[in-house]
């Protein structure tokens, strides 16, 4: 039996993939039935997503970060790859969309943080932090962010 991890879960979806597997699959909690899937280059180990504030309910763009260092920028609707950019040299552990959806962030275990610019699909900043961080988040605004 192959375990599954949650990679992402709110009130209207749940995100979900085999540990050490390249599909993810998203899932309607309303009516408890996949919605869509797509398959990664590497293992997923952090998902994001840009809903524009007005349609909170829906998921526009869905970012999928993975074991490759990369960062892959899909549609949800109809569910394509628009881009797919090489970020870090190893890993990556966590990755954050500023609320704009116009940039994101993210740590891996090269312990380094970088500024992806979602608008343009390149890296924008990457700085060494000193130590592998395991966490980073913008805050509701998305005026400050924090690691651990």
């Amino acid at each position: 039996m192959r375990k599954i991890e949650i990679l992402y879960f709110n009130t209207y979806f749940h995100i979900t993939n085999y540990v050490n597997d390249d599909c993810v699959k998203i899932y309607d909690l309303a009516s408890s039935s996949e919605v869509g899937s797509f398959h990664h280059s590497a293992s997923v180990t952090s998902v994001a997503f840009y809903s524009p504030p007005s349609l909170s309910s829906l998921l526009r763009n869905l970012l999928a970060a993975d074991a490759n260092g990369s960062v892959s920028i899909y549609d949800v609707d109809p569910f394509v790859q628009l881009k797919s950019v090489k970020i870090h040299k190893k890993s990556i552990n966590s990755m954050s969309v500023h609320p704009s959806g116009k940039i994101a962030l993210t740590v891996s275990h090269d312990q380094c943080m970088a500024l992806v610019n979602l608008v343009r699909g390149r890296r924008s900043f990457y700085s060494k932090i000193g130590k592998e961080a395991s966490l980073v988040q913008f805050d509701e605004s998305g005026d400050e962010r924090g690691r651990r």
